[in-house]
């Protein structure tokens, strides 16, 4: 399967969105997004789960990796141990997923 381009979306793009829909300026649009951004950040930076389900987005899920050996990808000979460490886990929403389908025929 063909991976298709990506189209990156940057923290100045969501601000100058915001500001487009709440009908203010970018310099009241801009603390708003930062202060979403910094919000999110620090509930899962503490290990809680962030749900945005109502506005359709999904949940943002703070998941224990196990630690784990794994091959050296420069020589198979070689075996990496890698720590138990965090990571971020996103599900999306059915009302996305249903989107993101749509988007795609």
């Amino acid at each position: 399967m063909a991976r298709s381009v990506v189209h990156r979306v940057s923290r100045n793009d969501l601000v100058q969105a915001t500001a487009r829909q709440l009908g203010v300026p970018v310099k009241e649009a801009a603390p708003m997004v930062l202060a979403f951004i910094n919000q999110l950040s620090a509930c899962l930076a503490d290990g809680k789960s962030v749900t945005l389900s109502h506005d359709g987005l999904g949940r943002f899920d703070v998941v224990e990796s196990p630690a784990r050996r794994v091959r050296s990808p420069q020589d198979s000979n070689q075996w990496i141990d890698i720590p138990q460490h965090q990571r971020i886990v996103f599900h999306p929403s059915q009302d996305l997923k249903f989107k993101l389908k749509e988007g795609n025929k």
